[in-house]
């Protein structure tokens, strides 16, 4: 008796499950040019490869996103945590509503930027 019970109760929260989350989830994409879209209501992760130990990283430039299009969130890093380890640097943003908007980047060689780079954002 208590296996019937059980039974029903499992494919009800099975039913739930996948409709948790609203849309969201993210789009990641690595050493990106040109135009990215995204749908509202993702994060769109973009990543770098780095390797700060022998001065070869990215950070953020201008232009900065309009934030009512795509508000930023902190940046994290994976690796690197080895002298002359690479890893990568992640810089996640949320897609708030339709629009575009741009992001900028700067690559750095030991110092010295090597790179400018603007990426062209559709939120849909």
């Amino acid at each position: 008796m208590r296996l019937r019970l059980l039974v029903p109760l499992l494919a009800g929260a099975l039913v739930v499950l996948p409709g948790c989350g609203g849309g969201g989830g993210t789009t990641t994409v690595r050493n990106p040019r040109g135009t990215v879209t995204v749908d509202h209501g993702r994060t769109l992760a973009v990543t770098f490869s780095t390797n700060p130990g022998i001065g070869f990283d990215w950070e953020r430039g201008t232009p900065n996103p309009d934030p009512a299009v795509l508000r930023p969130r902190a940046a994290s890093r994976t690796g690197a945590d080895r002298p002359g380890a690479g890893g990568e640097v992640r810089y996640p943003f949320d897609a708030r509503r339709a629009g575009t908007t741009a992001i900028g980047f700067v690559h750095f060689y030991r110092g010295k930027v090597v790179e400018r780079r603007t990426l062209r954002v559709t939120v849909r």
